[in-house]
């Protein structure tokens, strides 16, 4: 179990780094663009044991009477979330997020609020 344990954290840092957080850069135009990623990992593991030894009966047999086992498992989950990409062009050099439009929805709906609350105010 401990030798499955460390060949997983093995293949787990050999296979981190940029080349999974910046993907394979793309040509368009005069513009190269990188996509970026963020990555995130779990895993877990366990190992049990059951040792019982039965007093024989009438209806077990011998293997039922000294039970003896073991086993174990793990798990690992990779997860990559796409968060925006690096533009590289004439004018410089930018980084371009995917989660402005939750942003700037919340900046709209938060100022939308405000308004109103000021506006009603007003006419009091």
């Amino acid at each position: 179990m401990i030798d499955f344990i460390k060949s997983t954290i093995d293949k787990i840092t050999k296979s981190t780094g940029s080349q999974l957080v910046y993907g394979e850069s793309i040509v368009i135009k005069d513009k190269i663009i990188i996509p970026v990623a963020k990555i995130s990992y779990g895993f877990g593991g366990g190992f049990g044991k059951l040792e019982s030894k039965k007093k024989p009966s009438k209806e077990t047999t011998d293997d039922q009477n000294n039970e003896k086992g073991d086993g174990g498992g793990g798990g690992l989950a990779l997860k990559a979330e796409p968060v925006g990409v690096i533009e590289i062009g004439e004018f410089g050099t930018r980084f371009i997020s995917f989660n402005q439009t939750k942003k700037m929805l919340g900046l709209f709906i938060g100022g939308a609020v405000l308004a109103a609350l000021l506006l009603r105010g007003k006419k009091r």
